[in-house]
């Protein structure tokens, strides 16, 4: 339960910075730069020619671009305000990263004391917890307009890591 409340402390720095950083327009759009060029490194490096191995390059490259036509579609489809992501958009998303971070504290009780698996999950949720925190708080700001209620937002979807981690070992012993 350390490693969750320590994930957690982790996620809310994060949040932190980025509410912060989403005060001002021009770090935001290079951080959004790079946080993208990353993701579509990370897709075309690793990703695709891992399905590769299993599924053939044909799917591989089918799927991920068929799933970028979508987004495509629907970005061009939907209406915009002013640039800014607005409230029809954040809501759905904080159910979204509170569901993902549930499953964050979830995987990291359960792979607890599971030798390789318990160093290296821990690990990797504390790697991505900053980014996922930085990310989550700087969406909050630009949607909601205050940063105290963007703060408690956020704050209150990575808060549910502690949920998961807490929840696991009961449902894990009641055999469920």
């Amino acid at each position: 339960m350390p490693l969750a409340y320590l994930l957690t402390l982790v996620a809310l720095a994060g949040v932190a910075i980025g509410l912060v950083l989403g005060e001002k327009r021009k770090v935001s759009a290079h951080v959004g730069a790079v946080g993208g060029g990353v993701l579509l490194g990370l897709a075309l490096f690793w990703v695709v020619p891992e399905i590769a191995q299993d599924a053939g390059w044909v799917p591989a490259l089918v799927c991920p671009g068929a799933a970028c036509g979508v987004l495509v579609l629907m970005d061009r489809h939907f209406q915009h305000h002013d640039g800014e992501p607005g409230e029809q958009v954040i809501w759905p998303l904080l159910i979204a990263t509170a569901i993902h971070s549930f499953l964050d504290g979830w995987s990291l009780r359960a792979l607890a004391g599971q030798g390789v698996p318990g160093l290296v999950v821990p690990f990797a949720l504390g790697l991505h917890k900053v980014p996922e925190g930085f990310a989550m708080g700087w969406v909050t700001r630009r949607s909601i307009g205050s940063v105290p209620s963007a703060f408690a937002a956020a704050a209150g979807v990575e808060l549910f890591t502690l949920v998961g981690a807490f929840i696991e070992p009961a449902v894990n012993s009641s055999g469920v």
